[in-house]
């Protein structure tokens, strides 16, 4: 690996932890913490350290930091360095390809301002991009399980997100909070620029990590134990550092924006476990959706068929219909939080639903329509 790279980039992610990183000295990047000397880091990720520099629980947290650092900038350094260039028509600049995967290709950009992530679209013809997204969509599995579907490539890129999301939401806590109060729209900022998946993920994983603070509601260590987020010795780079009062109160302002869109929740479901599901109005996962398709006529869907119907399901398919434009596709039994309680079916999909009931009488034979 290129040490002159390598440090460069290690660099910008060191100074954006709060770290002093300094000019390179036999070959190795030293680093201050808090204006004194912290560590040492070779070209090969490694990290030197006096004992004295590390004497004190903080120092020695923020050397393991360090190394932490080191490591990752390390791993998708040399991803980087072994990945070939992304060639397609009017692509211009310097992008290495990382993953290709369903239509779609992950890649990585060397800049001035640090490696960036980019995901396109594949033209039909794939000659052509389009569609070009900086990295944003959360990467859901283990690190174990990333290696085994070779895409350790979306783990580390979903990672420096979330790092970089924790990052902001300290800074937006530090600006907006005057000592006694929190701004009113103190979250709105960072979900603009990392989307209402990112941060539930990284509010919900740093709740779960401080099970025993009292310092958050019942009602939102609820919430986030209803998240289900891998573990991971790696989770706690990711934890908001901020003060847990004022964090829990962040976290109402995210949570409050989050209902403001109409969303259906596990409130609104029955449990699915042990239920056929054919002929039942199943609610998805908002966390299956792409973002810019959260709204709540996307997330209802009529099972039609599939193995992953049957109660004690041996298949995972479920065919279903979407209650909002009427897409048939497929999905997995896992994509759904429930079945959705007659109660708060709302007057537009009750109409679907008679739609579909007059167009394919075969389809709704196993229909369970409510009561109108």
């Amino acid at each position: 690996m290129n040490r002159e790279q390598f440090f460069q980039e290690l660099r910008t992610a060191l100074h954006r932890e709060g770290f002093t990183p300094q000019p390179e000295q036999d070959e190795l990047l030293p680093v201050e913490w808090d204006g004194l000397p912290l560590c040492r880091i070779t070209a090969d990720g490694g990290v030197r350290y006096w004992q004295e520099d590390v004497a004190t629980p903080e120092r020695e947290r923020a050397c393991e930091r360090a190394t932490d650092l080191a490591c990752t900038v390390r791993e998708y350094m040399t991803l980087l360095e072994q990945a070939p260039p992304l060639q397609a028509q009017s692509l211009t600049g310097d992008y290495r390809l990382l993953a290709d995967f369903n239509g779609a290709v992950l890649a990585a950009h060397p800049t001035r301002l640090g490696v960036q992530f980019v995901t396109w679209d594949w033209s039909f013809d794939r000659t052509g991009l389009n569609q070009g997204n900086y990295f944003q969509e959360n990467y859901l599995g283990s690190v174990s399980e990333a290696r085994r579907q070779n895409e350790l490539a979306l783990w580390r890129a979903s990672h420096l997100e979330n790092i970089a999301c924790k990052q902001a939401i300290e800074e937006a806590i530090r600006r907006g909070f005057d000592g006694m109060h929190l701004s009113h729209d103190c979250a709105r900022g960072v979900i603009e620029d990392f989307g209402f998946k990112r941060v539930g993920w990284v509010l919900a994983a740093t709740i779960q990590l401080k099970p025993e603070d009292g310092r958050f509601s019942r009602r939102n260590k609820e919430w986030a134990a209803a998240t289900f987020i891998p573990r991971s010795d790696r989770n706690y780079e990711f934890m908001v550092e901020s003060h847990a009062g004022v964090l829990d109160i962040f976290v109402n302002e995210f949570r409050e924006a989050q209902d403001a869109l109409g969303m259906f929740t596990r409130s609104h479901c029955d449990d699915m476990t042990g239920q056929e599901l054919e002929g039942k109005v199943l609610v998805m996962s908002p966390f299956t959706l792409k973002e810019s398709y959260w709204a709540p006529e996307n997330q209802l869907w009529l099972a039609t068929g599939g193995f992953g119907c049957a109660p004690n399901a041996a298949g995972r398919a479920v065919y279903a219909t979407c209650l909002g434009d009427g897409e048939r596709t497929r999905w997995n039994r896992s994509d759904f939080i429930g079945i959705l309680k007659e109660e708060h079916l709302p007057d537009w999909a009750r109409e679907s639903l008679e739609q579909i009931r007059r167009e394919d009488p075969a389809e709704s034979a196993g229909m369970t329509t409510p009561s109108m």
